[in-house]
């Protein structure tokens, strides 16, 4: 919404560029660039012919005549006070004066003095990046706890101990398949210009969990379709225990069922007695 893509409506001739390199600053109606077009001149001279006759001849239809090049001119883009100046002295302009639709930095310039473009032809890319997105991803698992106006912490590397404040404006309504993450969209503030298009970031997004049962992820063995944790018995044994597992805190992982408050459980070495249970069980079977 704060993009803007600078195109012509006409053909012609760049005669000459305000704006000349990537990254100018550039405020609202500043002159871009001027544009020699033919069809421009032409459309302005029908103007001053058909307001001349009616004058002459006095006759509303010929008066009405001048409506018709006057309305071309404004389709064409050519700024209302330069209408103004046509039909005040008369004299038709020989450029198209060209100007920025926004205040902000030029991303893209792809036009050079001298140069013929075409309605088609892109010439600029603006934005205004007092206001910038950033495109984070959700894991799938935690799509749950993220809420449109929920507050963000952003960081960036070039600026480490300065978190800057957003809000989440935008959910996607599709999940990557390949990464099963969803992408959210996170608004912030940036008046300095500090963040800039194209920067990695981190976000940081609090949101209040309840209460539940957390072990840590290396007591969690993972077998492709179950995770098994081993629960400490008397005399040195253990057993090893089914769990389910929800959102992921940190190095943590939630328990839904399979272990209760209080049980003792491997929390390293999971994978030797494992190991040595599956070898134990060989002769037996």
């Amino acid at each position: 919404t704060r993009l803007a893509r600078i195109q012509t409506r006409v053909s012609g001739w760049v005669t000459k560029l305000y704006v000349d390199f990537v990254g100018q600053r550039v405020k609202k109606s500043d002159p871009l660039l001027e544009l020699y077009s033919p069809d421009l001149l032409t459309t302005q001279q029908e103007y001053l012919i058909a307001r001349g006759r009616g004058q002459v001849g006095g006759t509303g239809g010929l008066d009405n005549l001048a409506d018709a090049p006057l309305r071309r001119l404004a389709l064409s883009g050519v700024a209302p006070e330069e209408i103004s100046e046509l039909q005040r002295t008369g004299r038709p302009r020989d450029t198209l004066l060209l100007r920025s639709p926004i205040e902000g930095r030029v991303l893209e310039r792809n036009v050079f003095e001298g140069s013929y473009v075409e309605p088609a032809t892109e010439l600029y890319k603006i934005a205004d990046l007092s206001v910038v997105w950033l495109q984070a991803k959700i894991y799938e698992f935690e799509l749950p706890h993220i809420e449109i106006d929920q507050p963000v912490a952003v960081t960036i590397q070039s600026e480490p101990n300065k978190p800057f404040q957003g809000r989440v404006t935008f959910v996607e309504p599709v999940v990557q398949e390949a990464t099963r993450t969803v992408k959210v969209r996170v608004e912030i503030d940036n008046p300095q210009e500090l963040l800039k298009p194209g920067m990695y970031a981190d976000l940081k997004i609090e949101h209040d969990m309840g209460e539940g049962l957390l072990i840590p992820e290396s007591a969690v063995l993972r077998t492709g379709e179950r995770a098994i944790c081993f629960r400490s018995l008397p005399g040195g044994r253990f057993e090893p225990v089914e769990v389910k597992l929800s959102g992921r805190f940190g190095d943590r992982f939630e328990v839904l069922s399979g272990l209760s408050e209080g049980d003792k459980i491997v929390v390293s070495a999971g994978v030797l007695i494992d190991s040595e249970s599956r070898l134990k069980s060989t002769p037996s079977g």
